[in-house]
Order: structure tokens, then C-alpha cells, then sequence
């Protein structure tokens, strides 16, 4: 057995900032570094900033915000509730288990109030992740988020401790609500490159989430994406410059909190130079700390001193980093802890010397890179041990079975206490940054309002909620922010489209409803006339439903031609192993050899901006979610029913003209060789953008 302490150390505000400072001048911080977008790296206002900040934190170690009598409040509320909790109570609050039938062979999710949450309640759980299965619409999850907290405080274990309800709602390619406002995700707002943008988006998901009664938010992603064959962060990230992610990163989670929402910047220490994803594997990154402090652990840095309310650890091998090892259960082999396991990450360099004193959450203990190689109590000990405060998602409760698992993991993780493997004092240090927060957040103050709701309470709830989530309001921001992130990488006199009848191949069904949309935002603008028979200047073609025997007919009964294309590794921009890059390749040669030109929309990867370069122009929307339903009648406003995006209508609206391209790359693109593999070599280096 390992024995493992932590320190907690409490730090004044300016002792914080001071080693944030250091912190960044071993990272070899430079003042005056440009930004894609033209943005100044301002050290002086930054270190300004960060110190105010640092100083109104609300989770920082020393409460720095409050007054010394507002403090000790805090801290008597909290140790009385500490004092009065059994060893498993404890326990219990540093789980967050799923409400969504993930292990279980009924599939499915919560999305209301049953027996079984009220049996899970009897356990007094720290909190519950919610995922797109517990959420139908607004309104439902509202219903349900108030139904859960009046239940966790009606029928609980009594200690009277309401629930942290997150959700990964970061924007963009990952959104678990429907009808909320999805944005143009990260990457996006990086080709745009401004604080503001970021702050937007993180005060409209604020505000929806508090309407809906959601008061964490795991968000925003803090890698910095410097490996072109990431396969699970890429757009999820900002930028690949640190500076700018964690310029927009601490704007993003500075509004979240503004709306009384947790954030949770992740994944420590960085999960931008992987080439697996850990939800099916295990990654492994062979960086040193050193190479980790000049890039990686930058825009953490930053969001630590502007106060995030939790840090978000990544399954990931450093073995550079941490030399224990575990055996794993997948073939006996053995592994290196991965960092959301490791003292030496979690308490050595984020506790010790990056002087967090937060909620430490792991990423969800459901997910391969854990499950297949570590027995879960041993897993949960790890991490513990290491400093970690909240277990996310070590089980599932929806059904009878699965809620009496999360009752035999508790019990097996206390034994792991009565033994002294956990020493008790660990256990008592993470309970009391999770009040600490609950407190903060104002969760713990609404206890006795949340257990006196009536249905009738509970029902306007949802009525309130189903008036903010998805507004037009937030729409229109959302198209808008949309609009100015789309990039221009290349333009041989394809840009703008003329207004005549335009063939748009799509790799994707619900792509074809994005094309509807995108006719329609021209046609409000006057871009593009209606015709005088009606009938449409914008006819979508799906992959799948037209073999590659069809584009000739397809492009010759237009007049010019967009392909849209949807990459999402380095494998589908071969040809040889992806038929729809073969196809996309298809519609290219054939459209040259009619004399049409082509504009390229690069949807989701703007790597593959290499594999077409023969396109006549190239945009990239750093998105490419379609649109699952969409309703269209004559002189009204569309209604979205279901998942959407406004990324690809936006970049269609701005090949047609209705706008210049105002976006620059956040990443640099490197050219790729005869092997389909990227190169030393940059084509598109970062901050590239055509805007006249």
C-alpha cells in the first residue's frame, strides 16, 4: 500500500500572484508577443489583471475576496457541516456519479424524478454529471435539476448538503443540451482572437445554464493544441498559442462565474500534443516538467490565478514526469499513473508549486484509459491520494443494481481509510474544498429553498428557462460570432460566389438543412435574390446518397460549386483508407475539367486544408455540426428542433459575399507528404487569413 499526504498551503493574494509570476517567467513569458489577430500580449495589464483577480477569487486557498468576518462565516459553516459527517457521508460528497445508463444494459438516461434517484439520495453524493441522455429540452432539465436538489435535501442521508449539477457544456463541437445556444466552439473564437468574444460565450452558457438550474460547468478547455494529429482535443481548443488560450480562457470563465456557474478549466497539465484519446485509450506524452512550464501549463497558470473554481485532470502518462507504475489489467503489462493518479502532478506541481488550493475533479472515471487498466477502488485510492477532491463519474446511478455498486464502492474506498492507505486528514481536506465552493457558489445558502419547493415552483421553473435557453437573442450572438471566425486561407477569383445556382456537397445528411439555412440568411440579406420561379440557388448533395457516377450531372446543372468537407484525423484526409476524401477529390477534378471552380469549406479540422489545396479557395469554420431538424416556412423566422451549428451556413454566407472573411488561424497547418503524414513544414503558419 502507498501512503501519500498532502499539504495544503494557504497563500494572501499577492504571494499567489508572485508565484504565478515566477511560475511564468521560468516558462520564458516575453512581453510584447503578438497573437493571431493582431492582439498585443500586454504582461503589464495582464499581471494587473491577474492580481484583481487572484484577490476576488472566491476558491482561492485564503477566501482572499471576502472580509476576515465573512470569512470565518465561511469557515464555520463549513467545519460544522464537516464535523457532523460520518466517514461515508464524506466520502460520498467527493463522488459524482452519472445519472445516464451507460454500464447497465438498459440504456438510457434519467429525466426525471424517480424511485431510484431517491434511493441514490439516501447516499448523499457530492454532485451529479449530466449528459445529452438526461436532457430533452430546457424546460425538462430545469424540471429535473430542481427535482434532484429538493429530493437530495428532502430524502438524503441529512446532512443537508445540495448538489454540484455539472455538465459539459463547453460550445461547439461539445454541447449536451439541444436546443441551447451551441456557438462556433473555441477554435473559433481563437481564429477571432478576442477577449470579448470569449467572455460572451461564456456569459449566454451561464446564463442558460443557471436558468436550467446546472451550477457547474466543466469548461472552458484550457489545452494549448500543438499536434496537428490530436484526435479528441483540436477545435475544443483554443489556439495553439498558450498566451491566447489563456487570455480567452480566463475571459470564458470569468462570465460563467459571473452567472453563479463553477467553471472547471481542463485537462491538466495539458492534453493538446496527445495522438490518442483517452476516452479509448491510454495517451502517453514524453515531455518533460520543463517542456510542460513553457507551453501546456501557461494558460492554467493564468485561469488559476483568475480564480477557476476547479481544475480538471487528464488521463495521461508523463513518464518523464511520474516514474510509479501500476500493472495494468488489460494485459498485465505495466504503465505509468497517468497524471489524474499522480502525487507528483496533482499534489507536486499543481498544489505545490503552482499554488492551487481548488476543487481538483478528475475527467470521468468511465472512460478507457482508466476502466480498462485500473481496478476502480484502487483507482479512486490513487487519486485521493494524489490530491484529488471530486471522482467524476466512477458509476452510473439509474438502476437498483448500479446504485448498490456506488453504495459497495464507498464502502470499500472507507475500509481503504480504516486501514490507513487514505489517511482520514485527506478525505477531510477535499470535503472541505467542496463546501468551501458549494459555499462560494451560493449552493449551500439555497438548501431550505430548494427542499420547500411545490410542484407548482418546480414547474415555472421550466417555463423561466424555456424563455432563455436558445433565445434569438443568443442565436443572433451566435451567428454573428459565427460569421467573424470564418478563415480565408487561399482565393483564386472563386470569392465571393456569384448569385446563380451553386451545387454544395455535403459529407453529411444533417449538412443538407445547413445549406437550407445558409439560402435563407442570404436571401434575408439580399446576397442573393430569390429566383422569380422560387426556386432554390443553394442544392445540397449528400455523399451518401450520391456515388461518385452523379457529381458530373451534379455540377453541370450548376454554376459553380462548394465542397464541404468533415475531417477528424489525419487518416480521413487519405484518400486511399476515407472514400469521402476520394470523393471529395472527385468533385474537385471533375469541377476543373466542366472549367467550374470550387470553394472548399474546411468544417471541422482546418488541417485539411493541405489535402485539398488544389480547391480554388479555401475557408475554414473550425465546426461542422449540421442542423437534425430544421423547420422553414415562407416570411418566418427558422425554428431548430434538435442539435444544430451555424458554422458551415456562416461560411457559405461569407463564400457568397455576405461578409468578408474576418478570421486568422489560431494553429499553424503543417504541408503533409506522400504518405498522408504531416511535415516540419508549415503551408499555413498561425495568424494566416485572407481579409480584403
Amino acid at each position: 500500500m502507498i501512503q501519500r499526504m498532502i499539504r495544503r498551503r494557504k497563500a494572501k493574494a499577492a504571494a499567489m500572484f508572485c508565484a504565478l509570476f515566477a511560475f511564468m517567467s521560468l516558462a520564458g513569458c516575453s512581453a510584447g508577443a503578438s497573437r493571431p489577430g493582431g492582439i498585443p500580449q500586454d504582461n503589464a495589464a495582464k499581471e494587473s489583471s491577474a492580481e484583481e483577480t487572484a484577490e476576488n477569487s472566491g476558491t482561492a486557498a485564503s477566501s482572499m475576496s471576502e472580509s476576515e468576518e465573512a470569512f470565518a462565516r465561511r469557515e464555520e459553516t463549513v467545519q460544522n457541516l464537516l464535523s457532523r459527517m460520518t466517514l461515508k457521508q464524506k466520502i460520498a460528497q467527493m463522488m459524482m456519479p452519472s445519472i445516464r445508463n451507460e454500464h447497465a444494459k438498459e440504456q438510457g438516461g434519467i429525466t426525471e424524478i424517480s424511485d431510484f434517484n431517491r434511493k441514490a439520495a439516501e447516499y448523499g453524493f457530492g454532485g451529479y454529471i449530466i449528459f445529452e441522455a438526461n436532457c430533452k429540452n430546457s424546460e425538462q432539465i430545469a424540471n429535473l435539476t430542481a427535482g434532484l436538489q429538493k429530493t437530495q435535501l428532502s430524502e438524503g442521508n441529512g446532512t443537508d448538503i445540495p448538489l454540484l449539477l455539472a455538465i459539459d457544456q463547453e460550445g461547439g463541437k461539445v454541447v449536451r443540451i439541444p436546443e441551447s445556444t451551441h456557438f462556433p466552439g473555441n477554435m473559433a473564437l481563437g481564429a477571432i482572437g478576442t477577449a470579448d468574444s470569449a467572455a460572451k460565450v461564456g456569459d449566454i452558457i451561464g446564463e442558460e445554464l443557471a436558468a436550467m438550474g446546472i451550477n457547474v460547468d466543466f469548461a472552458p478547455v484550457v489545452d494549448t493544441n500543438t499536434n496537428p494529429n490530436n484526435p479528441v482535443i483540436h477545435v475544443r481548443s483554443f489556439s495553439e498559442d498558450p498566451d491566447l488560450v489563456g487570455e480567452l480562457g480566463t475571459a470564458f470563465l470569468k462570465e460563467l462565474q459571473s452567472n453563479g456557474i463553477a467553471s472547471a478549466v481542463k485537462h491538466f497539465p495539458g492534453h493538446g500534443d496527445t495522438e490518442t484519446d483517452s476516452h479509448t485509450g491510454l495517451p502517453r506524452v514524453r515531455k518533460t516538467l520543463e517542456e510542460l512550464r513553457k507551453k501546456e501549463l501557461r494558460p492554467f497558470a493564468e485561469t488559476i490565478a483568475a480564480g477557476t473554481d476547479m481544475v480538471m485532470t487528464a488521463h495521461i502518462q508523463y513518464p518523464e514526469i511520474e516514474n510509479e507504475t501500476y500493472v495494468s489489467m488489460a494485459d498485465g503489462k505495466e504503465i505509468t499513473l497517468p497524471a489524474t493518479l499522480s502525487k507528483r502532478v496533482i499534489s507536486g506541481i499543481l498544489r505545490d508549486e503552482m499554488k492551487y488550493d481548488g476543487v481538483v475533479v478528475t475527467d470521468s472515471f468511465g472512460m478507457a484509459a482508466i476502466r480498462k487498466h485500473f481496478d476502480l477502488v484502487d483507482a479512486g485510492v490513487l487519486a485521493i491520494n494524489a490530491g484529488v477532491d471530486l471522482i467524476l463519474n466512477p458509476g452510473d446511478v439509474v438502476t437498483e443494481d448500479n446504485i448498490a455498486e456506488m453504495g459497495d464502492y464507498i464502502e470499500k474506498i472507507a475500509q481503504r481509510v480504516q486501514t490507513g492507505e487514505i489517511p482520514e486528514k485527506r478525505i477531510d481536506e477535499s470535503v472541505t474544498r467542496i463546501l468551501r465552493l458549494k459555499y462560494d457558489r451560493g449552493i449551500l445558502s439555497k438548501a431550505e429553498t430548494w427542499k420547500a419547493l411545490t410542484e407548482e415552483e418546480i414547474r415555472r421553473s421550466g417555463e423561466e428557462a424555456k424563455k432563455i435557453v436558445g433565445s434569438g437573442e443568443h442565436r443572433e450572438e451566435e451567428w454573428e460570432l459565427s460569421r467573424k471566425a470564418v478563415t480565408m486561407l487561399k482565393n483564386d477569383a472563386a470569392v465571393p460566389l456569384k448569385d446563380a445556382s451553386t451545387v454544395v456537397f455535403c459529407p453529411m445528411e444533417d449538412m443538407l438543412n445547413s445549406v437550407k439555412y445558409a439560402e435563407y440568411r442570404l436571401r434575408e440579406s439580399q446576397t442573393f435574390r430569390t429566383p422569380a420561379d422560387g426556386s432554390e440557388q443553394l442544392k445540397g448533395v449528400f455523399y451518401g446518397n450520391a456515388p461518385a457516377s452523379g457529381i458530373s450531372d451534379a455540377i453541370r446543372e450548376a454554376e459553380q460549386v462548394i465542397l464541404i468537407t468533415y475531417t477528424t484525423s489525419k487518416d480521413s484526409m487519405n484518400p486511399q483508407k476515407t472514400p469521402d476524401c476520394a470523393y471529395a477529390h472527385e468533385v474537385i477534378r471533375e469541377a476543373h475539367a466542366q472549367g467550374k471552380k470550387v470553394v472548399l469549406i474546411s468544417s471541422l479540422l482546418p488541417y485539411d486544408a493541405v489535402a485539398y489545396s488544389d480547391a480554388d479557395a479555401i475557408l475554414i469554420s473550425y465546426g461542422g455540426r449540421g442542423i437534425t431538424k430544421l423547420q422553414m416556412e415562407s416570411g418566418k423566422e427558422p425554428v431548430f428542433a434538435g442539435q444544430y451549428g451555424m458554422n458551415i451556413p456562416a461560411a457559405i454566407g461569407t463564400a457568397a459575399g455576405m461578409s468578408k472573411a474576418e478570421g486568422k488561424l489560431p494553429v499553424s497547418i503543417p504541408e503533409m507528404n506522400e504518405k498522408f503524414e504531416f511535415t516540419d513544414r508549415i503551408l499555413y503558419p498561425i495568424g494566416s487569413g485572407i481579409t480584403k
